[in-house]
């Protein structure tokens, strides 16, 4: 009897995944809807984010989300999904990026799914995610940009935490720096994963990697990063002259620290291919 107590008494105090919500988008949702069903009450994707908690699951319609000036702020541990990968297109004119991702505890994982994102203002990046105080796991899941932004595609301002790169695509032009940039002074530890991909990018300087991701100088927080089976290509063009480089992957003062498994490991790089095209090859 008291073992049936205890288990049951376990069951009430326990959070539960099952008590997760699920909340609905669509491109042509309202601002003021409820999200709770795919129909009448389905809303905008910023919508859903405001009415959802850590935890919850947002699915979004397919279709074109229009912010107009607006970037979609996603500062919830939540997964937005599409149906179909590629299926849904973000789009924005915001001067500085479209999507910005923020962690909101260090439990639960933000994850950000096969969404194809655009931006026609100029921006610094298509996409950011930015600096929080937690320990907390972001994930972009098959995420689309298939064109650079003025610096680079993917800006990671993180300084702590778990960043995944699950089979992301990024095509067109790279920026003034990179595809994927992160150059962070780290405060706590923290781990990269890239894993698969597709990296096909023609360089609009010498030396602008596909990805770059940099520990910055005099920080003693480690920073792991595993980068596994990409496949990159950057191509240079004959316009940037015989002596412009391109780079695939740079890595630059990162060295062994706690990976996802939590032991001490080396920083790896494997079943990776890069194929460079130069003007002077």
């Amino acid at each position: 009897m008291m073992t049936r107590f205890l288990c049951l008494l376990a069951l009430l105090i326990t959070p539960s995944v099952a008590g997760a919500a699920t909340y609905y988008a669509d491109p042509a949702g309202g601002a003021a809807e409820s999200c709770v069903n795919a129909g009448a009450n389905a809303c905008t994707l910023q919508r859903a984010i405001t009415v959802s908690s850590a935890g919850d699951t947002i699915n979004a319609a397919c279709g074109t989300y229009a912010l107009g000036s607006a970037t979609l702020a996603v500062n919830k541990n939540v997964s937005i999904l599409l149906p179909t990968a590629g299926c849904g297109i973000i789009t924005s004119s915001h001067a500085t990026s479209t999507v910005d991702l923020t962690a909101s505890n260090d439990a639960n994982t933000l994850t950000f799914g096969a969404f194809d994102l655009r931006n026609t203002g100029g921006a610094g990046q298509i996409l950011r995610i930015l600096t929080a105080a937690y320990d907390a796991t972001v994930e972009l899941s098959g995420t689309i940009i298939p064109a650079g932004a003025v610096n680079r595609h993917i800006q990671d301002a993180w300084v702590r935490g778990t960043i995944k790169f699950t089979n992301v695509t990024l095509g067109g032009t790279i920026g003034t720096q990179a595809g994927i940039y992160s150059v962070t002074t780290p405060t706590s530890a923290k781990k990269i994963q890239v894993t698969g991909g597709s990296y096909v990018l023609t360089a609009s300087a010498s030396n602008t990697p596909a990805i770059w991701i940099e520990r910055a100088a005099g920080v003693s927080v480690s920073e792991w990063v595993y980068i596994n089976g990409p496949t990159v290509n950057v191509s240079v063009p004959t316009s940037l002259g015989t002596s412009a480089l391109g780079i695939g992957i740079r890595l630059h003062r990162i060295t062994s620290g706690t990976g996802i498994s939590g032991n001490t490991e080396p920083p790896i790089v494997e079943h990776a291919t890069v194929t460079l095209s130069t003007p002077g090859a």
